[in-house]
């Protein structure tokens, strides 16, 4: 199984008992392998380890490296993203252009981003994912794994990526008021506010405790909430007057916060 976003690849890959692949790299991606089944052992270039569940490996650009399977299968999860991308979101947040190199492996526990792919991947299973859901999430996983895996970017990136900055997320938040009816995106919040659209992702979290897309299509909600106690508007046309981009994003959203579908809540209050 394997989905391609803009700057990552999402992956499980698996290897049958006494297996092994080929010594390969990866190119221009980082690739972050995380076993959920089986205790895979590693080779990275001369180097050797055997791995746990959750444990956390990176081979950057230039590496090679192979998995092997002993008595069990494994099953790994692996996550690719692009050099240029992890460059950006380190630069955007520390103010520094670096090229970034990780230490293959060390003591992350990588059972976060795990959960968090498994429920991207549940989600693209619903409905079509809008844009600024997919850039929240890319943003969200290059910071985890810049903060959990060690590496050339540590120093710099520990001091740095947890300052907070109060009035920006109220500007912002200004902004989703003002325009939720408009499309949304991180690259048009990040022009609006003047701030990279990495530092914002990670400042809206660290303040309100939820991302972006969830906060806007919580504002859109309830916006319909409002237009569905009238009987002049349609279902299709309260989506798209609250700024939802498809019924389906509508529909789903809707349930999350209310409990039911807009069909159901609509007969309720016009009954």
């Amino acid at each position: 199984m394997e989905s391609r976003l803009k700057n990552m690849v999402l992956g499980i890959y698996e290897l049958g008992n006494k297996t092994a692949d080929d010594m390969h790299g990866h190119g221009s991606m980082y690739q972050v392998s995380i076993p959920v089944y089986g205790n895979p052992h590693m080779q990275f270039n001369d180097q050797h380890k055997n791995l746990m569940k959750y444990d956390v490996t990176v081979v950057s650009p230039g590496d090679q490296h192979r998995n092997f399977a002993d008595k069990e299968k494994i099953r790994l999860m692996l996550v690719s993203v692009d050099q240029a991308f992890f460059n950006t979101v380190f630069s955007e947040i520390t103010g520094e252009k670096k090229l970034i190199e990780f230490m293959p492996w060390g003591h992350a526990n990588g059972e976060g981003i795990i959960k968090q792919v498994d429920q991207f991947f549940k989600r693209t299973l619903l409905s079509p994912v809008e844009e600024v859901e997919l850039e929240d999430f890319e943003h969200s996983i290059a910071e985890k794994i810049l903060t959990i895996q060690k590496g050339s970017h540590s120093s710099k990136w520990d001091r740095d990526h947890i300052s907070i900055q109060q009035p920006i997320i109220k500007l912002v938040l200004e902004f989703i008021h003002d325009h939720y009816d408009k499309p949304l995106t991180l690259q048009i919040l990040s022009t609006a506010t003047g701030i990279s659209k990495t530092h914002l992702n990670r400042l809206f979290r660290q303040e309100l405790g939820k991302s972006i897309s969830d906060y806007i299509n919580h504002i859109r909600t309830k916006k319909a909430e409002q237009l569905m106690k009238g009987k002049q508007f349609t279902l299709t046309e309260i989506a798209f007057e609250s700024g939802f981009g498809s019924i389906s994003t509508f529909e789903r959203a809707f349930q999350k916060y209310y409990g039911m579908t807009p069909s159901q809540y609509k007969k309720i209050v016009t009954f």
